[in-house]
């Protein structure tokens, strides 16, 4: 009887040291990456953005220029000249750069939108590669906003796959 429990002892030790060693040989590799960190540090966030303020400031420069003529007409106006020529260019001119404020601000929601839509598409593509090319099995996104709060700083791959990411 004893020697019936020693076998059934070193037999369930065998059994659970090699379900240990076959769980840990096939556990799952994870890392995490700053989601935010690696928006800001993407090349292609830096040289799309680059490119939203180069075309706001062309459109900037367009409403400035509609904005002195108008003030120009203004002053004439102020000044007693009161010509119709003078006053139905001064409402078309006032009704363009309206218009043109408008129109502005809308493309430059449609472009950010687009250009963010790139951006992410992008990081999503790379991050696929990353994983698949570091043998990781999850790559978890991490922002400060519920999904990972802290981690094992040993896990954090945010700066390589920034390195990865901005070398492709």
């Amino acid at each position: 009887m004893l020697k019936e429990i020693i076998r059934f002892v070193v037999t369930a030790s065998v059994v659970l040291l090699a379900c240990f060693l076959l769980v840990r040989h096939q556990s799952t590799r994870f890392a995490f990456v700053d989601m935010t960190k690696v928006y800001a540090d993407f090349k292609l966030t830096k040289d799309l953005d680059k490119k939203l303020k180069e075309t706001n400031q062309a459109r900037q420069n367009i409403l400035d220029s509609l904005s002195i003529s108008l003030k120009m007409i203004e002053s004439e106006l102020k000044a007693g000249k009161k010509d119709a020529q003078l006053l139905s260019n001064y409402n078309m001119k006032r009704e363009e750069l309206m218009m043109r404020q408008e129109q502005f601000s809308k493309d430059f929601e449609q472009q950010s939108q687009e250009y963010n839509s790139q951006i992410l598409k992008q990081i999503n593509e790379k991050i696929e590669e990353y994983r698949t090319d570091k043998g990781l099995d999850i790559v978890i996104g991490a922002n400060g906003n519920g999904f990972i709060m802290a981690g094992n700083t040993a896990l954090d791959c945010t700066t390589g796959f920034i390195e990865f990411i901005n070398k492709k």
